[in-house]
């Protein structure tokens, strides 16, 4: 009877170091998680804020592109003027 009891309580132990085991996996899964979510998320906004930066970089870039094309053609007026004249 002795070896009946001492066996129920090592199952015993041993279903509280497997609860305790299955807690600590599962409070690490849940943790990874949450870190992973964290991660993308402000990933995600670094994300936006760098395109918006390149959409104002675009967006400069194309008026320099016709300010340069409207003194190119200021220049070739000119050019045209002065070789009339000739």
């Amino acid at each position: 009877m002795s070896d009946q009891s001492e066996d129920n309580k090592s199952a015993f132990s041993w279903h509280k170091v497997f609860e305790g085991g299955a807690t600590f996996v599962l409070i690490g899964i849940l943790g990874g998680v949450f870190a992973t979510y964290m991660t993308v998320s402000q990933m995600s906004q670094t994300v936006n804020t760098m395109s918006h930066r390149l959409d104002k970089l675009e967006t400069k870039t194309d008026d320099r592109i016709r300010s340069i094309e409207s003194d190119v053609r200021d220049i070739q007026i000119i050019q045209a003027r002065y070789h009339s004249d000739d």
